[in-house]
């Protein structure tokens, strides 16, 4: 009784993640984040905000899913496609630090939103992220997101999009970690990989890789927009 559900995230669920940094001895605070498919993006705008507000020089980000062995059959009963599961791991650092390492890119912008209705989220949320980056959806190149090809043209207005699930097969949160590493490396490359350009009709910006977008829009309403921009060489 005496235990708090606002902390549960950060005491039971937070058990993994402590276990990880003392194993490899990393210090500081451990945050688990809680939520679907935009955990992952949710996760690199905290370590942005312990980063900006809390003072810290860089942060680790880890996704990790397991399959369960009743989810499984339970999908597979359904007809449902299985899902994937494997971990991404990311490092977010400082931008006025220089370490002297290679840089892949910035995080220009990020953004939540959480609405009854899907759409005003999912906007609000992309909306709040270019500005913050300081661009218009039109200087975007690129959008990686797991949500439906329907949805996409819907919701990104004919920006080339695609998402590294469609290899590797939907891993839930993880699916978006791994989005964030691809569109880092698209942005230090300046191009998308070969089988993404040939699944793309827009191909006149495709090699110029300079603002991609990574975002999810959850069946609750939930949806998180990351902003990743090209890192000037200094």
């Amino acid at each position: 009784e005496d235990i708090s559900p606002i902390l549960f995230s950060d005491s039971v669920l937070n058990a993994p993640a402590g276990n990880a940094s003392i194993c490899y001895g990393i210090q500081g605070a451990v945050h688990t984040i809680v939520g679907g498919t935009a955990a992952s993006i949710k996760a690199a705008m905290m370590a942005c905000r312990l980063i900006h507000e809390d003072g810290i020089s860089r942060a680790v980000v880890v996704s990790a899913e397991e399959m369960n062995e009743l989810s499984f059959h339970c999908r597979k009963k359904f007809g449902e496609p299985a899902m994937s599961e494997g971990a991404g791991v990311f490092l977010i650092e400082d931008g006025s630090v220089r370490t002297g390492k290679q840089v892949y890119c910035q995080i220009a912008g990020y953004a939540s939103h959480i609405d009854a209705a899907p759409d005003v989220s999912f906007h609000k949320a992309v909306e709040k992220a270019l500005s913050m980056a300081g661009i218009a959806k039109h200087d975007l190149d690129f959008a990686l997101t797991d949500m439906p090809p329907g949805m996409r043209m819907q919701h990104l207005d004919g920006i080339p999009s695609d998402t590294v699930s469609r290899y590797t097969g939907n891993a839930f949160c993880v699916s978006s970690a791994w989005n964030i590493m691809l569109a880092a490396s698209m942005i230090f490359k300046g191009a998308l990989p070969a089988s993404f350009i040939k699944r793309c009709e827009e191909k006149s910006k495709l090699n110029t890789i300079q603002n991609v977008i990574v975002c999810n829009l959850e069946e609750t309403g939930a949806a998180a927009a990351l902003v990743l921009s090209k890192k000037e060489r200094g």
